[in-house]
């Protein structure tokens, strides 16, 4: 098991990470490839505890680029949502920290579905992010935990240069205020 854990983090890293969704690079054939490494992590993440490899995690994270690839991420997100939390979000917090752009712009979305208290700081700091994508996605995650000090911050993207990060920033401090996507334990 160990070897092929070995192998896929090393061709996820060879992708990784993956063209932001604009760049000629991102071309049918290395999404093709993507999937076909993620669709056999996901086979052995689901086999067996011992698939489930804490080591997958950052290279996963890594494999992210800025935007969508035309949905190629999702699987590689519920991938790592299958990790326990306690091993996750200290690796999530680190990426939308320090990480490639693609990685703070889902690791930050991320952070939002896992719905802590304690991850809203983080996040606070990521609607600074010079990407409007980041800003975005923490702005989602801050209403999805719907930490009412997160406000303020908020608030500030109503002036961000990018029309959609103004619209989104109004849209999420009126869930915020609301508590519309708030999930109570």
């Amino acid at each position: 098991m160990n070897d092929c854990i070995d192998e896929l983090i090393r061709l996820l890293e060879e992708l990784s990470p993956m063209p932001d969704d604009d760049s000629p690079d991102l071309t049918v054939k290395r999404l093709r490839r993507y999937g076909e490494v993620i669709n056999q992590i996901d086979e052995m993440v689901d086999q067996s505890e011992s698939g489930k490899d804490p080591r997958l995690i950052k290279p996963l994270i890594r494999s992210f680029g800025y935007g969508d690839a035309y949905e190629g991420y999702w699987p590689a997100i519920s991938i790592l949502e299958k990790f326990p939390p306690e091993i996750l979000r200290p690796a999530l917090r680190e990426a939308v920290q320090s990480g490639e752009r693609g990685a703070r712009m889902w690791c930050a979305y991320m952070l939002g579905v896992q719905r802590d208290p304690e991850d809203v700081p983080v996040l606070i700091a990521a609607l600074k992010d010079p990407e409007w994508k980041v800003r975005y996605n923490a702005l989602t995650a801050l209403s999805m935990i719907g930490d009412l000090s997160a406000k303020a911050a908020m608030e500030e993207l109503l002036n961000d240069p990018v029309a959609e990060v103004r619209k989104t920033a109004r849209e999420r401090i009126e869930a915020l205020l609301d508590q519309r996507y708030v999930i109570r334990h």
